[in-house]
């Protein structure tokens, strides 16, 4: 398989200093490496996918099942800090959900669910670095389908079905940027933001459910922390459940006299109103004011200028009223390239027909040089994974290759010159590196970059369809190109 790791990198390293993108063919499980690398001190922030899971893992330390091209698994690890963690795996799954397709559901507290069956999981896990934590965030996507469901507690669902001819690598690339960028505004504002576009995917919403105590009662969303809420038979109120045992066990108990309480208010209440609206009250003076039709007339300042709607102006002023309150859409500015001539041709034609005119335009620029310190290239990925415990034994970061020819084998660091290179080459020596050399792993390309300035959420899901005009090059965040030249589209 071929995994987009540079496309990833260039997308999230300005999110995250530091990121790296780790591809492993096999190992026991993503986030038991992660948790020990943590737990070792480091804390640098990382994408690690596996091929294949020996013992994946998943909430309640139940197994997940993972072969080659059937299941995306991999973890995420990052310092998080947030003020309140309470919602977390559901923020993690409102991003995911978002980002592969409209159909699919959450149940609370960790899965993905489509048609009532299971399609990916998340497990979170943390762990103390210094005075720092440091969260471990596993996903597991089926891709394809199982070829049983033997063995199973809930019937897996196929992202294949959803949407027919995706694979792992482009799964990942679906995923990995907006689920950055949800933690990052899960760390600023906690769950809250992504309270209603939760409740919009819940699939117990109205359910019927078995509580652990045996008693049943009805699903009824989730709170502003991520809490999971239940309405119980006997009792006319809803009551907040600890998160982990919602879904499908509630642990509620109404028996507080308090909540006995508030429900003879309520039935006293709805009793008074019954004989107030239908005038037994009257002969103590509390009944509702008794109108007729002329009395409503004069009460109206111009009677005879009232008039009746048809339906296509009732629809018109329900449209504009909708779309004057709707907040502003955030936008960001995007840029991909750089293209030569004949790309950006292509490009431009593929454009046209896309997306709106005046949101998109071209300008000269020149995407420098790159040398890095270069190991490799080895006769397998045997010799690959040595060489990686070996520098992972020395604290030595590395970085994903963006020259497929160099495959496979490994960038220790990157830098804009030759001169720079070979300085870096002796400090990477003076830490034990000793089969290291400096290669040019791209020549400088002069052409034409793709700037997006105002790239909203309906944008971004146009140039999904344009991958294949986009030739590979990924969007990320714009940077003062080398030679401003804006040509408009």
């Amino acid at each position: 398989m071929r995994w987009p790791a540079e496309a990833i990198w260039e997308a999230i390293a300005p999110l995250l200093p530091g990121f790296t993108v780790e591809i492993l063919p096999e190992i026991d499980s993503t986030n038991t490496e992660l948790m020990r690398r943590a737990r070792a001190g480091q804390a640098e922030p990382v994408l690690l996918v596996a091929e294949t899971q020996t013992a994946g893992r998943g909430r309640l330390g139940r197994g997940w099942h993972s072969a080659p091209g059937a299941s995306l698994t991999f973890s995420l690890g990052l310092p998080l800090a947030p003020a309140d963690w309470s919602g977390l795996s559901l923020a993690v799954g409102v991003s995911l959900a978002g980002s592969l397709h409209p159909a699919i559901g959450l149940k609370w507290p960790n899965d993905l669910w489509w048609e009532q069956r299971k399609l990916a999981g998340i497990l979170i896990e943390t762990a103390a670095i210094g005075s720092q934590r440091h969260a471990v965030i596993g996903i597991g996507v089926n891709i394809a389908a199982p070829p049983t469901q033997e063995g199973l507690a809930t019937p897996a669902a196929a992202l294949q079905e959803l949407l027919p001819g995706i694979d792992a690598p482009g799964a990942l690339l679906k995923i990995a940027e907006p689920l950055v960028r949800a933690l990052v505004a899960f760390e600023a504002t906690g769950f809250s933001p992504f309270a209603a576009r939760f409740q919009v995917r819940d699939v117990l919403e109205g359910r019927e459910v078995v509580l652990s105590d045996g008693q049943q009662g009805t699903a009824r969303g989730v709170d502003e922390t991520g809490a999971c809420w239940c309405i119980l038979p006997l009792a006319c109120s809803a009551s907040p459940v600890p998160r982990s045992a919602c879904g499908p066990a509630l642990p509620l108990k109404p028996e507080s006299a308090m909540l006995r309480l508030i429900v003879l208010l309520l039935l006293l209440a709805n009793g008074l109103y019954f004989a107030w609206s239908h005038g037994l009250l009257q002969a103590y003076g509390l009944a509702p004011v008794q109108q007729t039709e002329p009395q409503r007339l004069t009460q109206q300042l111009h009677p005879e200028r009232l008039r009746l709607l048809g339906a296509d102006e009732v629809k018109r002023l329900e449209a504009a009223t909708a779309q004057s309150s709707l907040p502003p859409r955030p936008t960001e500015c995007l840029q991909a390239g750089v293209y030569d001539e004949r790309q950006a041709t292509a490009l431009r034609q593929a454009l046209d027909t896309a997306l709106p005119q005046g949101s998109w335009e071209f300008e000269n620029g020149v995407e420098p040089e790159r040398w890095i310190v270069y190991m490799g290239k080895y006769p397998d990925n045997d010799t690959l994974n040595k060489k990686l415990a070996e520098l992972r034994s020395l604290n030595i970061r590395f970085e994903p290759l963006s020259n497929p020819a160099l495959s496979p084998g490994l960038s220790l660091a990157a830098y804009p010159s030759e001169a720079a290179a070979k300085e870096g080459l002796a400090q990477f020596a003076s830490r034990g590196v000793r089969t290291a050399r400096v290669v040019q792993e791209r020549a400088e390309l002069r052409g034409q970059w793709l700037r997006l300035p105002q790239a909203d959420a309906s944008l971004k899901q146009r140039l999904d369809n344009l991958k294949a005009a986009l030739a590979g090059k990924a969007l990320r965040p714009c940077q003062k190109p080398s030679t401003p030249a804006a040509t408009p589209s």
